[in-house]
């Protein structure tokens, strides 16, 4: 990311010229010329400057990204110099919102001018935007990044426009979450949650075919009784070899009435197995949430 101002203003009684910043260097370099109300170059004098870089709200105030007093001092020519360090945790605030440098001596405003932004630096910064989510395997959130765990975002800095985009205050809480596209998919017919709505879990409807072991099937058969040849003693019709005896019979082998082809149902359920989710293989993430 880069994105600086490279200008020269007379504003006040101080000439002041602005580098550019370069993410990965020390900051914003500025120089200037002090004069006094002649015109005259304010040699070898000591002078304490604020530097203040801050952006513009949606309600247009000014939101301080970060803001310095520095005892400088001016050669012989009234020229000094000064860099402005901006740490990474600025560098999100900077690459979203248009951001103003604002210098100060005592009460006078010696410059307030909005940093230019390069051309291919700006297309870099907007790569990834606000509420872009991606999986991550730290457990601290990098620099512009939160983590999603559900919490509150309201008193991080640079959080205004998730915030603005999210509806709330709270980022989402991704974990043991499987992320999934939401509407319906028009080719496979497949329909997932609404934006920032979440599914619950679900077995496809479907159903086990019952199979040889589960419904035995019996042939044409009949089931013989042997009688052991013994007169019944008292009462009438006490067995069934009594009840032949007594109609004139004398067989001891015979047989029920034949029963034709059947089938026994088994009723009951199969034994119990599985865990308490239907998954696939997984690794744990993080996810992290673009501020």
């Amino acid at each position: 990311m880069k994105k600086g101002l490279f200008v020269l203003c007379l504003m006040g009684q101080i000439f002041v010229a602005y580098s550019q910043m370069i993410a990965n260097e020390a900051g914003i370099g500025i120089q200037g010329i002090a004069r006094d109300a002649n015109n005259n170059a304010r040699s070898n004098e000591d002078i304490t400057l604020r530097f203040t870089l801050y952006y513009l709200t949606e309600n247009n105030t000014e939101e301080t990204i970060l803001n310095v007093n520095e005892n400088l001092q001016t050669d012989a020519f009234g020229v000094f110099s000064y860099v402005l360090e901006v740490g990474q945790q600025h560098y999100p605030l900077i690459a979203y919102y248009e951001t103003y440098l604002k210098i100060e001596e005592g009460s006078t405003s010696i410059s307030d001018e909005k940093l230019k932004q390069v051309p291919y630096a700006v297309s870099a910064g907007n790569g990834v935007p606000t509420g872009s989510i991606m999986p991550y395997i730290g457990d601290t959130a990098p620099q512009g990044w939160v983590l999603c765990h559900g919490q509150d975002i309201s008193n991080i800095a640079g959080s205004e426009r998730l915030r603005n985009l999210l509806g709330k205050a709270t980022v989402p809480d991704l974990r043991g979450m499987f992320l999934r596209g939401t509407g319906q998919n028009q080719e496979f017919g497949k329909e997932g949650p609404d934006l920032l709505q979440t599914q619950a879990d679900m077995l496809g409807a479907h159903r086990h075919e019952a199979g040889a072991d589960m419904e035995a099937v019996g042939g044409e058969h009949q089931h013989s009784i042997r009688s052991d040849g013994t007169p019944a003693v008292t009462g009438l019709y006490r067995s069934v070899v009594g009840y032949i005896r007594s109609n004139g019979g004398d067989m001891t082998n015979f047989f029920t009435q034949r029963d034709g082809a059947h089938t026994h149902p088994i009723e009951g359920s199969t034994a119990e197995t599985g865990g308490n989710e239907t998954r696939p293989v997984n690794t744990g993430v993080n996810y992290i949430i673009k501020l």
